[in-house]
């Protein structure tokens, strides 16, 4: 505050002939720039001298849009358009009769000493070079030390002034934190009067994500009617944000529930409390942070559940075709810590390989809640999980090929049933034959191999050219093995259960 007051006033000094109703030299742009920067001169002051000493300089746009920024007031404004338009451009000091600009001579104005700037983001200095008081462009100058800035491209930034001697230094700021001194020095060399610098302090970001623990409160009557809920607040990259104000508020659907406010410390942390008014039912709280809702906190009036008598109870059938219905719907049922049937809670459902109905449902009277089950295509084990509160529970249930529908040969892993197979004389060779469902599953067709090996005889006679060697069962199919006997041509027919497969087989000559 003292070095505002000290520099308000030497402008004031500086003017107060002007103060005084004499009037003085006109404005420069310089000390245009200062009294509206001041915050100890108030706005009509500075159009009081605007509209006594008139100004030393036309106005660009980049003037006009730079003052407003500054807080030139609609006064300010009214004084300045008035002196712009009202003398004529042959009163601004012409710098031809001016020394020649150099490091020595020339001072830099700084828009903003201290810049603070979000991690990830992009700024822009500004910075004004004068000489004598008068705007000077074209002027080279660079920020030594942004070459270090993380993110940025390695090399000291340069710009040049324009018409109205401002530099503008456009930086990419990466992710790190840091703090960082930038001085304005001529790209010649050398360094300014009074060495400008420009501390770059690289914060955390504006707040986009909170993440709440818990997630879901449970009030249990009569008994905890406070509890706390701890929030920690995030930018866009994940830094912590410190000092915002974040709000755990109600809404319709949460009626009863007090609010509460707190602010972020250092870490990002905001600790508030879930206060109970004997609210008869739940509802979702709002957590806000900067008015913007970030995270929500659902909150559960009744019994906690009893972990014990939570879940799903014994099934009818475990066991189905698969795509098809189990046989009957599952059953879940939940109970509070004194054993009272859970009511009104609600429970939602997911499934691996398998689908169900409803997805979300609310315990009845008793507690409990029926879901119907879809097995899925793939044969094996599938899986139903509820979740109530923090509680999971799930069951695994069976997916089971159907009944037969085709039988498939196999040789060397592919199917060759309606197949020609070629084989030389006096070799042996291996088919699986296979039972396939509807969906080409394997199925068990029973005694497979059994049935096929008591028939060998009445098979090989009908083949002559091959005959059938062994016959293994393995858990999907029967293992056979033939030997050819003879030149020629014959056809393969296995049948079993109402089901046969064919391939046709030509014996030739052994090389």
């Amino acid at each position: 505050m003292i070095r505002h007051l000290a520099r308000a006033a030497l402008i004031l000094v500086t003017f107060a002939g002007v103060a005084a109703g004499q009037r003085g030299a006109p404005l420069l742009k310089t000390d245009l720039i200062d009294l509206l920067s001041s915050p100890v001169i108030p706005n009509q002051e500075v159009a009081d001298l605007v509209r006594r000493n008139c100004l030393a300089f036309r106005p660009t746009d980049r003037d006009w849009t730079d003052f407003r920024s500054l807080g030139a007031s609609a006064a300010v404004v009214a004084s300045i358009r008035g002196c712009a338009t009202g003398r004529p451009a042959a009163v601004v000091p012409i710098a031809a009769a001016a020394a020649p600009v150099t490091a020595a001579t020339m001072t830099v104005v700084l828009r903003q000493p201290r810049i603070r700037a979000a991690a990830g983001s992009q700024v822009r200095i500004a910075v004004l070079a004068a000489q004598a008081g008068l705007p000077q462009a074209g002027v080279q100058l660079m920020l030594r030390g942004s070459a270090a800035i993380d993110g940025g491209s390695g090399h000291d930034v340069v710009a040049a002034t324009d018409d109205s001697g401002f530099a503008f230094f456009p930086l990419r700021v990466g992710r790190r934190l840091n703090t960082y001194r930038l001085e304005v020095v001529p790209v010649s060399g050398g360094a300014l009067p009074g060495r400008p610098v420009i501390e770059l302090m690289v914060r955390p970001g504006p707040p986009t994500s909170a993440f709440v623990e818990p997630t879901q409160i449970v009030f249990d009557q009569g008994l905890d009617s406070i509890i706390p809920v701890a929030v920690a607040v995030r930018d866009s990259i994940g830094y912590p944000v410190a000092g915002e104000p974040v709000v755990l508020g109600g809404n319709a659907e949460a009626a009863g529930f007090r609010s509460d406010t707190a602010t972020t410390d250092s870490l990002g942390r905001a600790r508030l409390f879930v206060t109970w008014g004997g609210a008869r039912q739940g509802g979702t709280l709002q957590v806000k942070v900067s008015g913007r809702q970030l995270a929500w906190v659902e909150v559960v009036v009744g019994e906690p559940l009893l972990e014990a008598a939570t879940g799903f109870l014994p099934a009818e059938t475990i066991r189905g075709e698969v795509g098809s219905p189990l046989g009957a719907p599952l059953v879940f049922e939940a109970r509070g810590r004194l054993g009272h049937p859970a009511a009104g809670r609600a429970v939602s459902f997911r499934a691996v390989n398998a689908v169900v109905s409803p997805t979300t449902a609310t315990t009845d009277a008793e507690g409990r809640v029926r879901v119907d089950v879809l097995l899925g295509d793939r044969v094996g084990a599938a899986m139903v999980v509820a979740t109530i509160d923090s509680l999971e529970r799930f069951v695994v249930l069976q997916a089971e090929p159907g009944p037969a529908v085709e039988l498939a040969l196999e040789q060397n892993g592919s199917r060759v049933d309606g197949r020609w197979l070629v084989v030389p004389n006096d070799t042996t060779f291996v088919l699986r034959l296979r039972a396939l469902d509807a969906r080409g599953h394997p199925t068990p067709v029973t005694s497979l191999a059994r049935v096929l090996w008591a028939s060998r005889a009445q098979l090989d006679a009908k083949l002559q050219i091959l005959r059938l060697v062994s016959v293994q069962e393995e858990a999907q199919a029967a293992v056979l093995t033939f030997k050819s006997v003879g030149v020629g041509r014959t056809a393969l027919k296995l049948s079993a259960a109402d089901l046969s497969a064919l391939v046709k087989v030509e014996v030739v000559p052994r090389r």
